[in-house]
């Protein structure tokens, strides 16, 4: 019997030989494919995060339709809250700079969209409070001196957009003639000890509260007041700032006489024409962030503007209409009338 084990046992060895091949060649072709297919994954992934992360160039865009929302697109990780622009319907324009890569740093939530990242409320109630006990003072001692001084800049704008401070702006900008520049002097000593002053040079004085914000590198705190210089002569008016390069020459009958208009729930000065002052330097419609970040005394470095329109429901906003030989303006938040102001004798 033995001569027919022998084989036996060979013609099964041959054939688990075989099968053992056959197997690892399965093995191995399945080990192939899946790595291949992995490699594909990861490269789509990869060239997926390379589009998500590459800044944004000057003429790159995302096309929006009309019926996406700001919220769904910022919220979205696809966009990276990147860009939010198109041609036809601009939702967000990019103003400065060309990349958003600060941007990879900011949770995803969707609760937390563009505009509520860049066109957020910068003061606290407290710092609301000091701003408004510093322009009463500032009001009282101009008027108690016969001086004259207007709201100015954004300032100006906000209270003719927003009856006060523009909600992500942080200081007051006011202007007063140059000639009582002496006289000024005086009156804000009568404001000590609470309030303080600096005088630096005649292009803009700093005017604070003594429970304002300390620097560390400046004299003066926050917040505060922004006193600039104007001069004029029979036709036209200037300022004194060095920064603005065409001086912000206007005509003088837009800017003088004077018409109170109300800010912050006070009644300041302004311009005599408030729209055609501000349409000489701003676009009404469209709301950007600051060139400065006072409290902390900074440039920002990145700037954003959107239509207005886009902001109602989040801030109050003036809504204009030319009614019994006056403009009356009604400022409204999301549907809300929140007051009214009526102004004789003026065009809206």
């Amino acid at each position: 019997m033995h001569h027919y084990v022998v084989p036996y046992r060979r013609r099964s060895l041959r054939l688990s030989l075989v099968v053992f091949s056959v197997v690892n060649c399965l093995v191995l072709a399945y080990m192939f494919c899946s790595s291949m297919l992995h490699t594909l994954i990861l490269a789509q992934v990869c060239v997926s995060y390379y589009r998500i992360r590459s800044p944004v160039q000057n003429n790159e865009s995302i096309n929006i339709s009309n019926q996406e929302t700001i919220s769904r697109i910022a919220s979205s990780l696809e966009t990276n809250l990147q860009v939010l622009k198109s041609g036809s319907n601009p939702k967000v324009q990019i103003v400065l700079p060309n990349t958003l890569g600060h941007f990879n740093h900011v949770p995803h939530t969707k609760n937390r969209d563009l505009i509520s990242y860049y066109f957020k409320p910068r003061l606290e109630p407290k710092t609301v409070i000091l701003i408004i006990k510093i322009l009463k003072a500032f009001d009282s001692v101009m008027n108690k001196r016969g001086l004259e001084y207007l709201l100015y800049s954004g300032t100006l704008l906000g209270s003719y957009r927003h009856h006060g401070i523009i909600p992500w702006d942080d200081d007051i900008d006011v202007v007063v003639p140059l000639k009582v520049s002496a006289v000024l002097h005086h009156a804000l000593k009568d404001l000590e000890p609470e309030y303080s002053y600096i005088a630096r040079s005649i292009p803009c004085w700093k005017l604070f509260s003594a429970y304002g914000h300390s620097f560390a590198d400046y004299k003066w705190k926050w917040p505060f007041v922004d006193i600039f210089f104007y001069d004029k002569n029979d036709t036209h008016i200037w300022t004194m700032h060095s920064k603005v390069t065409d001086r912000f020459i206007m005509p003088l009958n837009i800017v003088l006489p004077v018409r109170r208009r109300p800010f912050m729930g006070l009644l300041l000065p302004g311009p005599h024409n408030p729209s055609a002052v501000l349409a000489r330097r701003y676009d009404i419609n469209v709301c950007h962030t600051g060139y400065w970040i006072h409290k902390l005394e900074l440039d920002n470095e990145k700037i954003y503007q959107v239509p207005c329109s886009l902001l109602h429901s989040r801030f109050p906003l003036v809504r204009r209409k030319f009614i019994n030989g006056g403009c009356n303006e009604t400022l409204v938040q999301n549907g809300r009338v929140l007051s009214y102001f009526f102004d004789k004798n003026i065009i809206c």
